[in-house]
């Protein structure tokens, strides 16, 4: 999940500013501060909340025997990691098109038998 911060009152905070005096002009450190600290906390909150659903989701994938589940889950993991760790992301997606794969050709060596 990426940051939205269009709709943030950060962002409104600035356009008032912008609107008011031609361009964005901080003089006071103490603002500068205040948006530095926000977007940390708020990028924070929102790793620290998927990283526990991430380890929920890894524990599932672990017991799990289904196929389809495993697939499931390898996607949603994907979706999950794009925002911190691209090469996680893509582990699990590789590794959900690999189970396919294999789902596929033991589909096909049963209707040949």
């Amino acid at each position: 999940m990426f940051l939205n911060l269009r709709f943030s009152p950060i962002v409104q905070f600035i356009f008032f500013l912008k609107a008011r005096r031609g361009h964005i002009y901080f003089k006071n450190i103490l603002i500068r501060v205040f948006l530095v600290l926000f977007l940390l906390i708020n990028a924070n909150l929102i790793l620290g909340q998927n990283h526990e659903k991430i380890d929920s989701f890894e524990k599932v994938l672990l017991q799990t025997e289904n196929d389809s589940l495993k697939m499931e889950l390898n996607k949603s993991l994907g979706i999950m990691w794009e925002a911190s760790n691209l090469d996680s992301s893509i582990f699990h997606y590789n590794q959900g098109k690999e189970i396919a794969k294999m789902r596929f050709i033991k589909q096909k060596v049963n209707l040949s038998e």
